[in-house]
C-alpha cells in the first residue's frame, strides 16, 4: 500500500473522502490495484489521482465497480469526473467482455444528473468554462465561495492600483494579479458609476 500511504487522497469537496476511498479499495482491491502503486511521473493515472470526483458520486461508482469486477483481468486505469461525466478508462488485456462498455455508459449517464458533491439529483451546467453537475443548494454554495474569492480579488486589484498610482513599486505577484483581476475591476467601477449616476 505504498501508493495510497504516498498519496493520501486529500479531502477537499472535490477529491472523495478517505473513508469511501478506503471502502471501495477494500472491497475491489484487484479492480483497483494502482491505488498500491508507489505514483510515479510515467505511473497511471489512477495511481496518482486515485478516485478523481468526489463523494456524491461514490454510489455511482460502487456500482460500476460492482460489475467491473466480475472480470478478473479488467483494472481501473484512470476514474475521475471529466466535463461534468464520470469518466473510467480501464486496463484489458484482451478485448472488453460484453456488457463493460455499456456499464460504464450507464454510469456516466447517472453522474450526468447526480450532484457530484452530495449524491442528490444536479443539474449539469457549464460554470467558468468547465462543466460540473450540482443540485440547487451545493451551486448556491459554489456561487458564494466564488462570490468570496471574486471580492478578494478586487480588494487586492484595488490595492495595487492604489500603490501604482501613488508611484510606489508593486511586487511581480501584484502586477501579474492586476492583469488578471484588472477586468473584473473595469467591470465593477462601470457598474457602480452607472448606479452614481443620477
Amino acid at each position: 500500500n505504498a501508493g495510497l500511504a504516498t498519496t493520501g487522497y486529500p479531502e477537499n469537496r472535490l477529491d472523495m473522502t478517505m473513508a469511501h476511498a478506503k471502502l471501495l479499495l477494500e472491497r475491489y482491491s484487484k479492480l483497483f490495484q494502482e491505488a498500491w502503486t508507489r505514483p510515479t511521473r510515467v505511473s497511471c493515472p489512477f495511481a496518482r489521482d486515485g478516485f478523481a470526483c468526489a463523494d456524491g458520486w461514490f454510489d455511482i461508482v460502487n456500482h460500476l465497480a460492482s460489475k467491473l469486477a466480475v472480470h478478473p483481468n479488467l483494472r481501473v486505469r484512470q476514474l475521475k469526473e471529466q466535463y461534468g461525466l464520470l469518466t473510467t478508462r480501464l486496463h484489458a488485456r484482451a478485448t472488453l467482455p460484453a456488457g463493460i462498455k455499456a456499464a460504464m455508459d450507464t454510469a456516466r449517464d447517472e453522474s450526468r444528473g447526480t450532484c457530484e458533491l452530495c449524491g442528490i439529483p444536479g443539474t449539469r451546467k457549464e460554470r467558468d468554462l468547465r462543466f460540473t453537475v450540482r443540485c440547487p443548494a451545493c451551486a448556491a454554495e459554489d456561487d458564494v465561495r466564488e462570490a468570496r474569492a471574486d471580492a478578494e480579488d478586487l480588494r487586492l486589484a484595488e490595492q495595487a492600483l492604489r500603490e501604482i498610482r501613488a508611484g510606489r513599486s508593486v511586487p511581480i505577484s501584484m502586477e501579474a494579479m492586476m492583469k488578471t483581476c484588472w477586468p473584473t475591476l473595469r467591470k465593477r467601477r462601470r457598474k457602480s458609476r452607472r448606479k452614481c449616476s443620477p
